[in-house]
């Protein structure tokens, strides 16, 4: 579904229940279904890592000092890492993995000289490499986050040319209306805010159910 789509089931959504008719501008309910994206993806990944599982590059040249931090080269433009899987230096002789680590206070304390084989960590939305050679070029694999959607044409996965139309699949695009439309209704303290937030959550339990559901046939076929 592109924004627009989502926008009139929104509407929709809320027509009967919203004290007054049109009680929201687009630009709102844009920011409300942007929102409830970003919660679906969040829900989505814990039982579909692998839609979100892409890879990126970083050159690094002429760096200094314990901590490089960079966003990666993506071919699709996913640049926002969420959770780094594996990573690999892939210049000459150097070529090969490198351990992730969880980025804190210690870590960056252990070692201070730049490492053959420097470690990765995500830091923020990005990639940090703790004690970087001065020139290297790596590879790394993560999970990456969605843009927003920011033009009626956008789709969930696929923002202002970034991304893959529809990377979230479409049987979670009901739910990005439904949820953004019960807490809009909350917002305004409608009275029948609970019951549409009582039907998005049985959809959404019965859509992680199924999936869950596939998953486990298809572990024991």
């Amino acid at each position: 579904m592109t924004l627009t789509e989502l926008e009139t089931l929104f509407r929709e959504l809320i027509f009967d229940k919203a004290p007054t008719a049109e009680p929201f501008v687009q630009a709102t309910i844009w920011t409300l279904l942007n929102a409830s994206l970003q919660k679906m993806w969040n829900l989505a990944r814990t039982v579909q890592q692998g839609l979100f599982l892409t890879e990126g590059t970083l050159t690094l040249f002429a760096v200094s000092g314990p901590l490089y931090v960079a966003t990666p080269t993506n071919a699709l433009g996913y640049t926002r890492v969420k959770k780094i899987i594996a990573a690999r230096r892939t210049d000459g002789a150097d070529a090969g993995g490198l351990d992730v680590v969880r980025f804190d206070d210690q870590t960056l304390k252990i070692g201070a000289a730049a490492a053959v084989r420097p470690r990765v960590c995500t830091y923020g939305e990005q990639v940090g490499v703790l004690n970087p050679p001065a020139a290297a070029s790596l590879t790394v694999y993560y999970h990456h986050g969605l843009p927003n959607m920011t033009a009626g044409s956008d789709t969930p996965g696929k923002a202002a040319g970034v991304g893959t139309a529809d990377k979230l699949p479409l049987e979670w695009h009901p739910l990005i209306a439904k949820n953004a439309a019960a807490l809009a209704l909350r917002v305004m303290r409608a009275p029948d805010w609970q019951s549409l937030y009582q039907d998005y959550a049985e959809d959404r339990d019965e859509l992680l159910l199924g999936i869950r559901g596939q998953e486990n046939t298809a572990e024991n076929g």
